[in-house]
């Protein structure tokens, strides 16, 4: 058999040594940009209205995922006691105006601005610091040790030294390579997300030299080498190896959810007047990628873990239930829409949200109908002028995404 020359990170890492487990029901966000967030902004005001959302112990996000993560964790912080339970209205108003707005802007468009300035085009770490700032201005103002203490939030990134998956929280930070850490008090919820979303295509790995004196319990053995990897740090997109969210839920939950965006397309080559570095191997993360959407699946299947999973190239057909987008449409349009921070069109962000909002309701009615309650409430489209009901949907959505692939320009942005 031949062995592959690059290192393949785990798929699952052992949980911290202060890790205590089972926790109970966790919930994964995998990474895909805003088309990710609006994806998992559907299904999650379905599992707001099914009271399954307030029943969540962890909250595991990667890349896109992080955006809503991080949204919902500062609107919760300022309630620590209350549970994420939300009205119709309050869900309109609080998590999903904010976030709509938030996916209509070009947040790349300021990267690249900010690069053009003097000196900057010299700085591969621009991108990304001017992409913490936004977050900061726009997203939230948390510090880490702000999160509310439950649900617990976990936030996925890609220690690139190592290969492996880094995860800040509210009391720890870290890998299994170089150990657990409590997070320093200016370290910013911000960064945690622009650390989780900088894609590798085109944003740079985010700089986070910390303290080697404040890490313990990882596999590396004390010593210069391991002091030098924290002292050079840079962590990036979680997508790269953890693209799930599912490496801290995992082995330590009895029921695991999981809502997955990140279904890339090919990515097209283009000429950049100012190449960024690209320290990630694009054809093993999309391989890594396929191999654990394949084994969550046969772990759902053959029962050796609890919960259920829905997708964005999945179809409510696929649970026998016939009110949804057809699987046609998921697999060749919804899939193929571009995966990064390009300003969406009301029409892209209307489907997103509708399809999100139905796959979850599919899933959990299929394999988790012990998490409902007894009267399951009656479904509310998040955008009910694209309904499936509507017997030219299909030439409809087709026509809106013709050029969701490509990437789209501020000025262009229309209904």
């Amino acid at each position: 058999m031949s062995t592959v020359s690059a290192p393949r990170p785990a798929l699952i890492p052992e949980p911290p040594p202060s890790e205590e487990y089972p926790r109970g029901l966790a919930l994964c966000l995998s990474g895909g940009g805003f088309r990710a967030l609006l994806f998992h902004l559907g299904a999650l005001r379905r599992l707001n209205e099914l009271g399954v959302l307030a029943k969540i112990d962890t909250l595991s996000a990667t890349s896109g995922g992080s955006i809503l993560a991080a949204h919902l964790a500062t609107l919760l912080a300022k309630d620590p006691a209350k549970k994420a339970t939300f009205t119709p209205e309050a869900w309109a108003e609080s998590v999903e105006a904010p976030l709509l707005a938030l996916a209509r802007e070009d947040l790349q468009r300021g990267l690249r601005t900010f690069l053009l300035l003097a000196r900057n085009p010299f700085r591969p770490h621009a991108r990304v610091e001017a992409l913490a700032k936004r977050y900061e201005e726009i997203l939230t103002p948390l510090k880490l040790r702000e999160l509310p203490p439950t649900p617990r939030f976990v936030f996925c990134a890609t220690d690139f030294l190592w290969s492996v998956p880094w995860t800040f929280e509210r009391d720890q930070m870290g890998d299994r390579q170089l150990g657990w850490a409590p997070p320093p008090d200016g370290a910013t919820l911000a960064r945690a997300v622009a650390a989780s979303s900088c894609f590798p295509r085109s944003i740079s790995p985010l700089p986070a030299p910390l303290d080697p004196a404040l890490f313990s319990g990882g596999a590396a053995s004390p010593g210069p080498v391991r002091d030098a990897a924290i002292r050079r740090l840079a962590l990036g997109d979680g997508a790269s190896h953890s693209h799930l969210g599912l490496d801290p839920v995992w082995k330590t939950h009895t029921t695991v959810l999981v809502s997955e965006a990140g279904a890339y397309p090919k990515a097209r080559q283009r000429k950049q007047f100012f190449p960024q570095p690209n320290p990630v191997p694009l054809g093993i993360d999309g391989e890594g990628q396929e191999i654990r959407r394949r084994r969550l699946v046969s772990g759902f299947v053959g029962g050796q873990i609890s919960g259920t999973f829905w997708s964005i190239s999945s179809a409510t057909s696929s649970y026998r239930i016939p009110f949804g987008y057809s699987k046609s449409l998921a697999r060749d349009v919804l899939c193929t829409m571009r995966a990064g921070l390009d300003p969406v069109t009301g029409a892209e962000a209307g489907v997103l949200l509708n399809h999100g909002y139905l796959t979850a309701d599919a899933a959990l009615r299929t394999h988790t109908s012990q998490l409902l309650p007894r009267l399951v409430p009656h479904l509310q489209l998040p955008s009910p002028g694209w309904s499936p009901a509507d017997p030219d949907i299909e030439r409809r959505v087709r026509v809106a995404f013709a050029r969701s692939g490509r990437r789209r320009r501020w000025w262009k942005t229309g209904p």
